[in-house]
């Protein structure tokens, strides 16, 4: 298998290579900041359809940081994000399958959409994956031990609202990721981005080419001592005839 870019300079290649935007204190700011969104955003942008159904846009700061910070950051701030959402607007007894789901949804966003040109079918791919797998899978399940209730009997509202929203989020998440790349992203690229991956591409090659260099200097030096050394007490052949 044909060795990433990602891998040959993040050990875990991808999960790697976002775990090293925590370093960045403007990317830890801008979490922060669309942290503050979210819970804005369960405020006003939720809409109850009875006990085991709900609509709500606070997901989109999670989608954010998982486009520009990736999969390791995008799980743990979907976790602790939900986490933090129940404590200021509990909603329910706390169960910590949702916590689980939300950081897979950050998990999934990210390596679908990190370091990758924003397009439809990318973002149609990652919602449908979030609705089918942790929406109408996981999420319902975890309803079900909690509340009891039968699996089967909650899956057709969930199919529904899900189905509805695939296409309601994708439109969003499109629109938003896309001014987002044209805006936002390339203050983060400067020093995380391709220019430094490049730079640490550089200084590996350099230094392989500086290593194998450095075996290859000893040979030649005893060679070249061999073949270009005069002793200094015996003088040219031609100087002797002369005298």
């Amino acid at each position: 298998m044909k060795e990433t870019a990602d891998q040959r300079v993040y050990p875990l290649g991808m999960w790697g290579r976002s775990l090293t935007e925590l370093k960045n204190v403007r990317a830890i700011t801008f979490c922060g900041l669309m942290a503050a969104l979210a819970i804005v955003l369960n405020y006003v942008a939720s809409i109850d359809l009875g006990p085991y159904i709900r609509i709500t846009f606070s997901g989109i700061p999670n989608q954010i940081v998982a486009y520009l910070f990736g999969p390791a950051v995008g799980c743990l701030f979907g976790g602790l994000l939900d986490i933090l959402k129940f404590i200021i607007k509990p909603t329910g007894a706390f169960f910590p399958g949702f916590t689980i789901s939300a950081a897979l949804g950050g998990a999934v966003y990210g390596m679908l959409l990190y370091r990758r040109p924003v397009r439809l079918w990318r973002v149609f791919l990652s919602q449908l994956i979030i609705k089918v797998f942790i929406n109408v899978g996981l999420n319902t399940l975890w309803l079900k031990m909690l509340y009891g209730k039968g699996f089967f009997a909650l899956l057709p509202g969930r199919i529904a609202s899900n189905a509805v929203m695939l296409f309601v989020d994708t439109g969003f998440m499109y629109i938003i990721l896309k001014m987002i790349e044209q805006s936002v992203r390339r203050f983060f690229d400067t020093d995380t981005g391709n220019d430094a991956l490049q730079a640490a591409l550089s200084r590996r090659k350099a230094e392989q080419e500086a290593k194998a260099l450095s075996e290859e200097v000893p040979a030649d030096t005893g060679e070249g001592a061999s073949e270009g050394t005069v002793d200094p007490g015996e003088a040219p052949g031609d100087g002797k005839s002369e005298q």
